[in-house]
């Protein structure tokens, strides 16, 4: 049903996130250049925030009952 797939998708974003998260700080510590932790930085914001957002908003605003 569309309600699990809404889930799945903010579960698997939540998730990369996170892995975005952790990959960001072990560039940030391991490595000189630093547009790789800001690149991970960004893309985590958008997994962590934006897409589960998104999906909540959409899924609650289009569900009826």
């Amino acid at each position: 049903s569309i309600s699990m797939i809404v889930t799945l998708i903010g579960m698997v974003s939540i998730l990369l996130g996170f892995i975005c998260v952790m990959a960001a700080f072990w560039l940030f510590h391991n490595r000189e250049d630093k547009r790789g932790p800001i690149i991970l930085g960004v893309l985590a914001i958008v997994f962590l925030t934006i897409i589960p957002a998104t999906c909540a908003i959409f899924f609650a605003a289009t569900t009826t009952g």
